[in-house]
């Protein structure tokens, strides 16, 4: 696969995604891209590990805490939260957190895919900031519609407006998009 920054991605990609049932990544299209190109200052935490890393802002959420031999699932949390010494989920098991640095940057993006978490630097990531739960349940509804239906323009238009109420996560990073 070949990779693409953020900004870049668009409806029908097909970018990089983990399972937390199976503990494994795959491919899965993108469904919706709930921020258009943009050039928003934002203030992004960057999670640095010897497998990758990512920036985000601090109310998004990614798989993060106290490394576990189980090497499973790690909670998500803020990624505020996030401290030198915790680990992170990564597409090659637990990665000590190294670094922490706070940049401010332009362009707030997030994409959301058939998958539930995503892959951008190596690192698993929510799509969402604030509650994950309540946005993937929304986003389920989204999956559900067959492609191509009238129903995903509708879907949409609604999205856009809780998008503008709720302002949705936002991840700036490289990740994996398959050719």
């Amino acid at each position: 696969g070949a990779t693409k920054m953020m900004s870049e991605v668009a409806i029908g990609d097909r970018v990089q995604v983990y399972s937390a049932e199976t503990g494994s990544t795959e491919f899965s299209d993108v469904i919706a891209v709930p921020h258009a190109s943009n050039d928003v200052l934002a203030t992004f935490v960057e999670i640095n590990t010897a497998s990758g890393s990512v920036k985000m802002t601090p109310d998004h959420l990614v798989a993060a805490g106290s490394c576990s031999a189980a090497n499973t699932m790690l909670p998500l949390v803020r990624s505020e939260d996030v401290k030198v010494g915790d680990c992170v989920n990564t597409v090659e098991g637990q990665s000590m957190v190294s670094s922490i640095n706070t940049v401010d940057e332009k362009g707030i993006y997030t994409i959301v895919t058939r998958g539930e978490f995503l892959v951008v630097g190596n690192i698993v990531a929510s799509p969402f900031a604030v509650n994950h739960n309540i946005l993937h349940f929304f986003y389920n509804l989204h999956r559900a519609l067959p492609t191509g239906s009238p129903l995903v323009a509708a879907f949409h238009a609604v999205a856009d407006q809780i998008t503008k109420i709720a302002v949705l996560p936002v991840i700036r990073s490289v990740f994996a998009v398959s050719a």
